[in-house]
């Protein structure tokens, strides 16, 4: 799932002598995690929203959390 080089990295070392690991996803799977995407419910967030962001965040860009914070209501 990870599109960068950190992020395989960080992956291919928690994943080191664990040889019964597979890194494989189901196509149903990934289905879902598309279907989780928050930036296409946001505006029907009520609740008071606190969001930390990470500047150096390579999978979830600040840019782009920031640009849905503030469609929060």
């Amino acid at each position: 799932m990870f599109s960068d080089e950190e992020g395989q990295e960080f992956v291919e070392n928690m994943i080191h002598g664990l040889p019964s690991f597979r890194n494989e996803i189901t196509v149903s799977t990934l289905d879902c995690l598309f279907a989780m995407e928050v930036g296409a419910y946001v505006e029907r967030i009520t609740a008071p929203t606190l969001m930390v962001l990470a500047t150096q965040h390579t999978v979830a860009p600040v840019e782009e959390a920031r640009e849905m914070y503030e469609r929060t209501p």
